[in-house]
């Protein structure tokens, strides 16, 4: 008795399966991602050396704290969404995060335009070390993301 073609496939296909590799739990993705994040801060401010008032101007100025504290608001929700994305069942962390991150990044470009006196030069008084600081800002931002999608990919 000839047993159907379909089943055989299906019978060879299921004994040929390599195993499959577990998920790592998002706890431990997202603190490598984290991880990852902190060690490219600790190099840029080695690299870059911030004035000895640094903190002080951080933490005094509403605007500097606003937009520090929405960008970290928009990394980790980031880093939470890109980490759960991976993992089924988890997209109700996915959507919070998302909104997170996207409230944080909200917040950041409000606080940072509410507070940045623009009747004093307008959009056109940027200044040339305005753009250098965006340039290594988005430079520095590269390896946050193919951290973020290594870890997708994964």
């Amino acid at each position: 008795m000839s047993r159907d073609p379909t089943t055989d496939l299906i019978d060879r296909l299921a004994t040929e399966l390599p195993p499959v590799e577990p998920i790592p739990p998002l706890r431990l993705t997202f603190a490598s991602l984290l991880g990852a994040c902190l060690v490219l801060g600790a190099l840029v401010l080695a690299v870059y050396q911030p004035k000895p008032g640094l903190w002080q101007s951080v933490v005094g100025d509403p605007i500097w704290s606003g937009v520090l504290l929405g960008l970290c608001l928009a990394i980790g929700g980031g880093l939470v969404a890109s980490a759960a994305s991976v993992v089924p069942g988890r997209e109700g962390i996915v959507r919070g995060s998302l909104g997170t991150g996207a409230a944080g990044l909200a917040l950041a470009v409000g606080v940072a335009v509410v507070g940045t006196p623009w009747a004093e030069g307008g959009i056109g008084g940027v200044s040339a070390a305005d753009g250098v600081c965006i340039l290594r800002a988005m430079a520095f931002a590269l390896l946050p993301a193919v951290a973020i999608l290594w870890a997708a990919s994964r």
